[in-house]
């Protein structure tokens, strides 16, 4: 690393994370903001360099790294996943042959078991 790809300076990193977070910053929190950082590029790596091993590729590519910062949505889980119960839910204040139609509720849609 040559003296112009040093950087920021220590003041300079230090006004850059003051002005960001808006708190004050002590003198010592450079070096453990910069531990931060390589920690977190290391742990980067590693899960991309998973993702291209499950991908059957030997390199690491920019698509494996823009996969393993991908955030999944979380599942909803329906009620029928939550109880094994195959009993369709009914309100407690409605009696179980209160079916307008005469039959029980949802007893022609096809059920999944899981």
């Amino acid at each position: 690393m040559t003296s112009s790809d040093r950087g920021y300076s220590r003041p300079t990193l230090r006004k850059i994370l003051k002005a960001h977070s808006r708190k004050r910053v002590a003198t010592e929190v450079d070096p453990l903001v910069y531990l931060n950082y390589i920690l977190f590029i290391e742990e980067l790596m590693q899960t991309a360099t998973r993702k291209a091993l499950s991908d059957n590729n030997k390199n690491v590519t920019a698509k494996d790294i823009r996969k393993a910062t991908m955030v999944e949505p979380p599942r909803v889980r329906t009620t029928a996943q939550h109880s094994r119960d195959t009993t369709p839910w009914l309100h407690p204040a409605l009696p179980s042959s209160s079916s307008p139609l005469g039959r029980e509720p949802f007893q022609d849609l096809p059920r999944k078991t899981i």
